[in-house]
């Protein structure tokens, strides 16, 4: 048998649905990717491929301690591939980014608009929400209106799909603020591509405080602040500048969580709507409104 193949003989292949069937019934990952991820990481197991290709009892090789770090090895690269934001096509991203950033902005704004999308969606957050888009902003204007001016915190590449000309939308001015160097790349490549002056990118972190923002905006107050599941990140990781995050300068703050665990198969909506609530506690703001749509839920403060 040839070494190169040893994970589609009988017993490789059996070993290989193993481990699959059980990273499918706990993480969010079909088949096929977790197979690849799998086999990729059982290339270099060169103990455990002597086994299989000596043909070494089934039974034998489930009880080694070998078959047993491998299993975890292979569940542990697809739990923490899972967790990153960015999803691993850097060759893609820095395609699209570069078309982007070489279309005349007096072209046709389908095509901008479509290379935006495609590049959002390489972004783990924004692919959860891009099935139920439409229906995100409709409950979200029903409950804040019509706002003129925007932040959105920790934007992330949001803005690359906000409805900027959908029917009815009135924002004259929508900052973008990210520590995230890359992403804000995208928003003011989206932004030079509008050409219509409405977007604004900036290099921004919490941490800081406001006085960018402050600045940015003549220390206007924003009819709305956006905080798109920011606040559980917050929680979990810098919990510290939660009261930061609560002096946001807005009459109104949209905070939202996921209901679903972004690697796992279970409902995390009870604890991270604790979290949003002990934050509204922070504000001494009141909610006004609530939505829920697909996999993610949101609160209204004002």
């Amino acid at each position: 048998m040839s070494d190169i193949h040893w994970l589609d003989s009988e017993i490789g292949a059996w070993l290989l649905a193993a481990v699959v069937d059980r990273i499918v019934k706990d993480y969010r990952i079909d088949r096929a990717e977790a197979a690849s991820v799998v086999k990729e990481v059982w290339a270099g197991r060169s103990k455990l491929r002597l086994m299989v290709t000596q043909r070494k009892p089934l039974a034998e090789i489930l009880r080694t301690r070998e078959f047993e770090e491998a299993a975890t090895l292979a569940r542990r690269t697809v739990y923490y591939g899972l967790r990153r934001y960015r999803q691993t096509q850097p060759d893609r991203e820095a395609r699209l980014l570069n078309e982007l950033k070489g279309l005349n902005p007096a072209g046709p704004a389908g095509k901008r608009d479509e290379l935006a999308a495609e590049l959002a969606g390489l972004h783990v957050s924004m692919a959860e929400r891009t099935a139920g888009l439409s229906l995100f902003y409709e409950q979200l204007f029903s409950l804040v209106g019509q706002p003129r001016t925007v932040l959105d915190v920790g934007c992330g590449v949001h803005p690359l799909v906000f409805p900027f000309d959908g029917q009815g939308c009135a924002v004259e001015s929508y900052l973008a603020g990210d520590k995230d160097a890359q992403a804000i790349t995208a928003v003011k490549a989206y932004a030079a591509a509008r050409s219509d002056g409405r977007l604004q990118g900036l290099i921004w972190d919490l941490t800081n405080g406001w006085a960018a923002i402050n600045q940015a905006n003549s220390s206007q107050r924003f009819d709305v602040v956006f905080m798109f599941k920011l606040i559980p990140h917050l929680a979990r990781q810098q919990p510290h500048l939660l009261p930061v995050a609560a002096q946001a300068p807005g009459r109104l703050l949209v905070i939202t969580a996921s209901r679903q665990s972004l690697t796992k198969k279970q409902s995390i909506e009870r604890r991270e709507r604790a979290v949003l609530h002990r934050f509204v506690t922070l504000t001494g703001r009141r909610v006004i409104g609530e939505f829920s749509v697909g996999e993610e839920f949101g609160l209204v403060l004002e």
